[in-house]
C-alpha cells in the first residue's frame, strides 16, 4: 500500500465519529458483562442476540478508555460519543 493511500485510510476512520465503550451494563438488560473465572478474559454479550466480544480483563480494567471510530456504535454493549 502507498503511503497515500494510508493517508487516505486513515483521514477517512478518522473522519468518522470516536465512540467509547461504557464497561458496565449500564442498566442495559441486554447487555452482559461477565469476567471468566480464571479472570484472564471478560465477555460482553448482547442477551438478545447472543452477539458477543472478548477483551483481556487486566486490558479492561486498565485501560482509560476502549475506543473505536465508527459511522454507527457496535451493535454489542453501550457506547457513547466522545
Amino acid at each position: 500500500m502507498t503511503m497515500s493511500r494510508k493517508e487516505e485510510h486513515l483521514s477517512r476512520l478518522f473522519g468518522r465519529r470516536r465512540l467509547a465503550f461504557s464497561g458496565k451494563n449500564g442498566g442495559n438488560p441486554r447487555v452482559a458483562v461477565v469476567t471468566e473465572e480464571d479472570g484472564a478474559r471478560t465477555v460482553i454479550t448482547d442477551t438478545d442476540t447472543n452477539q458477543c466480544f472478548a477483551i483481556k480483563t487486566a486490558d479492561l480494567e486498565n485501560a482509560t478508555q476502549l475506543c473505536v471510530h465508527a459511522e454507527n456504535p457496535p451493535a454489542i454493549g453501550n457506547w457513547r460519543k466522545e
